[in-house]
């Protein structure tokens, strides 16, 4: 496992959170789009790691690739 400063400083959860808020999505929005509450929302904006189905729903539903944007910046080939 590659423990290099970058892989640690990954947080999937700001990275949602950002592209939220670039694009202007109220967080309420947001969470009827993944069926969830708000206070669940807020528990994935604030969460380092995002299960990996949540997160492809996510993607799927702001049509949005969060995986390309992890391996772009964080993975060094």
């Amino acid at each position: 496992m590659n423990n290099n400063k970058e892989t640690q400083e990954l947080h999937v959860g700001k990275m949602i959170e950002a592209y939220l808020n670039e694009n202007k999505i109220p967080k309420v929005k947001f969470a009827e789009l993944i069926s969830c509450s708000r206070g669940n929302v807020y528990n994935i904006l604030n969460s380092p790691s995002v299960n990996t189905q949540m997160l492809q729903h996510i993607c799927y539903v702001l049509q949005h690739d969060f995986f390309f944007d992890i391996s772009k910046k964080y993975i060094r080939v």
